[in-house]
C-alpha cells in the first residue's frame, strides 16, 4: 500500500501534467477557430478591396463596408465568448489540480460546473459496482431532499440509464414528481433540463455527474462537458483512490491503536501474573526454587533458595549454577542437565554442602522447560532439605535395632505400649505370658480386671514421665501380673511410649 503522502505528491503532479495537456489543447483547439473566423474577414475585405478603382490601393468610399465591420463584431465577440469558456475550463482545471480530497474536490468543483454550464443545481452519484448502486456523494441546489432517493439502481430511472450508456445525455422529458426540483428567483420550479454525464476511467464506470437547469443546454456548454469530461474522471478516480488510501490508513490506525492497546494490556496483565507467581514463589521458604537459561546461568532465586543455600540474589545472578557446587559436585552439572534434556527431569538425593561449609542432605528435582514448539528454553531446580528426616529416620533404625538387640532373647516378658494402652511391640515371652502368638494391634486393658485402674496408671506414668509399678489379675485366671512401666519417648505424633516389665507374682 502506497504511502498518503507520496501518493498525493503523485496525484498532484498527475493533476499538473493534465492541466497542460488541455491547456495546450483547447489553445490549439480555439486558435483554430479564430483562425478561420479571421480567413473570413481576410476574404470580405480582399473582396471589398477588389471592388475599389485602384484594386488594392484604395477603398471607394461609396461602397457599403458595414458587412465588413459586423464580421470583425463577429470576430470580437468569438473571442471574448472563447476567453470565457476558456477561463470558466482553467477555473474546473485549477479545482482538479489542486484537490485529492475527493469530497474537497466535489465541494470545490460543483459551483464551477453550475457556473460553467449555466446550471442551477448538481449532484454527483458514486457507483457501487458491488451492489449496483449509484450513491449520493455530493449535492448543491435542490430544494428537494434528494436524499430520500439516496440509491438508484444501474439502469433504473432515467439517471441509472443514462449511467449505464457511458454517453453525455440531456433530458427534456422530465417526470412532475422528480425530485431534482430547482430553487429559483420565482420560487420551487421543476428543472427545463437535467445533463446526465457518466464519469469513467479506463472504461470503468466511476459515477454520474447530473446538472440541472430551468434554461436549454446550449451545444456549447455540451461541448465544455465533452471537453474536460475525461479529465474529470481521471481526477474522481484519483480522488476515489486516495480517500479508500486514507479509510484504511485510519483504520490501520485504529487497528494498530487496538492492538497496542492489546499489547499494553497483555504486558500489564503478564507483568501482574509474572509478580504474582514470583511472589508465591519467592514465599515458598521449605523449598530452594530457582530457574536457569539453557547454559545454566540463573535468572531466578527465591527466599527459600536464600534460606537453604545460604546465597543471597545478588550473588548468584546471572552466574553459572556451578558457582555454588564444590569440587567434585560442580563437575556433575553438566550430566544432570544433559539427563534433564533427554528425559525431561532429572532426581536426585544425597548430602551437598552450604555456602557456610555446613551439610545438609538434599531432595532435588531439576525440570527442562520447553516451548510450544518444544524448544529448550531453560530449567528450574527444586530442592528440599530433608536433613532432619534424614536423622529422624536414621535416630528410628537405632531405636529398632536397639529393641531387637533388648527384646530379641530376652526370657522377661517385655511389651511397649501407647499411653492408651495399644501394644505395638511385644517378645516372644510376653506372647507366651497372654497365650497368643500375636500382641501387636491388642489393647492391654481387655486382659485384665480392673481395665480402669491399668488405664489410670498407663496415663499417669506418661504424664509425668517418670515409672511406675502395680499389680493387675488376668481375668478368669488365678495369677496375678506385677507391671514396671517406664517411658521410653515420643513419636512423630508427640505420644510417649510406654516400656512395660511383666512377672508373675
Amino acid at each position: 500500500m502506497l504511502d498518503p503522502v507520496l501518493l498525493a505528491i503523485l496525484f498532484i503532479s498527475f493533476a499538473v501534467l493534465v492541466f497542460s495537456i488541455v491547456f495546450f489543447t483547447l489553445r490549439n483547439y480555439y486558435k483554430s477557430r479564430i483562425n478561420k473566423i479571421v480567413y473570413n474577414c481576410a476574404n470580405n475585405l480582399s473582396n471589398l478591396l477588389k471592388e475599389g478603382e485602384g484594386r488594392f490601393n484604395y477603398v471607394n468610399p461609396d461602397r457599403d463596408t458595414s458587412h465588413f465591420f459586423a464580421e470583425l463584431e463577429k470576430v470580437n465577440a468569438e473571442l471574448k465568448r472563447n476567453d470565457d469558456k476558456r477561463n470558466e475550463m482553467i477555473k474546473i482545471i485549477n479545482s482538479i489540480a489542486t484537490n485529492i480530497d475527493l469530497s474537497g474536490m466535489l465541494n470545490d468543483l460543483m459551483p464551477k460546473f453550475l457556473d460553467a454550464t449555466n446550471s442551477s443545481c448538481g449532484a454527483f452519484y458514486i457507483a457501487n459496482q458491488a451492489t449496483g448502486k449509484l450513491e449520493l456523494k455530493a449535492s448543491l441546489g435542490f430544494s428537494k431532499n434528494i436524499y430520500s432517493d439516496f440509491d438508484i439502481g444501474l439502469g433504473e430511472g432515467f439517471v441509472g440509464a443514462a449511467a449505464v450508456s457511458g454517453e453525455v445525455r440531456i433530458l427534456t422529458d422530465i417526470p412532475a414528481d422528480t425530485v431534482y426540483i430547482v430553487r429559483s428567483f420565482i420560487g420551487k420550479i421543476k428543472p427545463k433540463a437535467i445533463m446526465v454525464i457518466p464519469v469513467s476511467n479506463q472504461d470503468k464506470l466511476l459515477g454520474v455527474l447530473l446538472l440541472a437547469s430551468i434554461y436549454d443546454y446550449t451545444s456549447e456548454k455540451s461541448e465544455i462537458v465533452d471537453i474536460i469530461k475525461y479529465y474529470v474522471g481521471v481526477a474522481i478516480n484519483n480522488g476515489i483512490t486516495y480517500e479508500r488510501t486514507m479509510r484504511l490508513t485510519n483504520e490501520l490506525k485504529f487497528q494498530n491503536k487496538l492492538i497496542q492497546n492489546l499489547n499494553e494490556e497483555l504486558e500489564k496483565k503478564a507483568e501482574e501474573r509474572t509478580v504474582f507467581l514470583n511472589n508465591i514463589v519467592d514465599s515458598i521458604k521449605d523449598y530452594a526454587i530457582y530457574a536457569m537459561d539453557k547454559n545454566g546461568v540463573v535468572l531466578a532465586w527465591n527466599k527459600g533458595a536464600e534460606i537453604i543455600l545460604g546465597y543471597k540474589k545478588e550473588e548468584v545472578y546471572g552466574k553459572s549454577i556451578k558457582f555454588i557446587y564444590k569440587d567434585d559436585e560442580a563437575e556433575k552439572v553438566d550430566m544432570r542437565i544433559q539427563a534433564a534434556v533427554e528425559d525431561g527431569r532429572y532426581e536426585e538425593s544425597g548430602w551437598r554442602v552450604k555456602k557456610d561449609g555446613s551439610a545438609y542432605f538434599s531432595d532435588m528435582v531439576l525440570f527442562a522447560m520447553r516451548d510450544d514448539n518444544g524448544g529448550l528454553l531453560g530449567f528450574t531446580n527444586v530442592t528440599k532439605d530433608i536433613t532432619a528426616i534424614k536423622r529422624a529416620e536414621k535416630e528410628l533404625g537405632y531405636e529398632k535395632e536397639f529393641l531387637n538387640i533388648l527384646f530379641g532373647d530376652s526370657v522377661q516378658a517385655m511389651l511397649i505400649t501407647t499411653p492408651g494402652g495399644i501394644i505395638e511391640t511385644a517378645n516372644k515371652s510376653a506372647e507366651k505370658l497372654f497365650k497368643t502368638d500375636d500382641l501387636t494391634g491388642k489393647r492391654i486393658f481387655e486382659y485384665f480386671l480392673d481395665s480402669e485402674y491399668l488405664r489410670k496408671n498407663l496415663l499417669d506414668v506418661k504424664n509425668r514421665y517418670g515409672r511406675g509399678e502395680w499389680v493387675c489379675a488376668f481375668k478368669n485366671e488365678s495369677r496375678k501380673i506385677k507391671f514396671k512401666v517406664n517411658v521410653l519417648g515420643t513419636d512423630a505424633g508427640g505420644d510417649a511410649k510406654l516400656v512395660t516389665d511383666l512377672a508373675v507374682i
